[in-house]
């Protein structure tokens, strides 16, 4: 198995054609695996900013701890398809970011620490929007549970 040398920031080859797509010691697949599967992606220099927006497909689960120049992001998630449920476990130091949570229609139930913070479309504060089928939760450092129950 190969993997790209590197990947740059847009999802592209870091160096166009000139990077090698068949690099059999590579660490490209890392940045995908981070920022994609497991979700997390800088917003901010340093990371003093984050998003957590993972894009599972048939994954069920994912773990990792990205180390910042603030302390370790470490993040934690799992799909129990069998009762519908999303659950996020994350854990942050010294730096804040927005978890960013898949709803599959507007009876999902989104609930951080145990509070609830909005019924899908149905959040009429709107404290935390809605776009493109994801629920936008800010959060500050600290640990942190977002579950989201979607109701079929």
């Amino acid at each position: 198995m190969t993997f790209w040398e590197g990947i740059g920031t847009n999802g592209s080859m870091y160096e166009g054609a000139y990077t090698s797509a068949a690099h059999g010691w590579s660490t490209g697949v890392l940045l995908l695996l981070t920022n994609f599967v497991l979700g997390v992606t800088p917003t901010g220099p340093g990371f003093q900013t984050w998003t957590i927006k993972p894009i599972p497909g048939d994954v069920t689960w994912a773990r990792g701890l990205v180390p910042t120049p603030k302390g370790p992001l470490s993040v934690y998630w799992t799909m129990k398809k069998a009762h519908h449920c999303l659950i996020y476990r994350f854990r942050s130091l010294r730096v804040h970011g927005r978890c960013d949570v898949p709803v599959s229609n507007k009876n999902s139930e989104v609930t951080v620490d145990g509070n609830r913070c909005g019924r899908g479309k149905q959040n009429r504060d709107r404290s935390h929007p809605i776009a493109d089928g994801y629920v936008t939760v800010p959060v500050q450092s600290g640990n942190h549970k977002v579950t989201v129950k979607n109701e079929l």
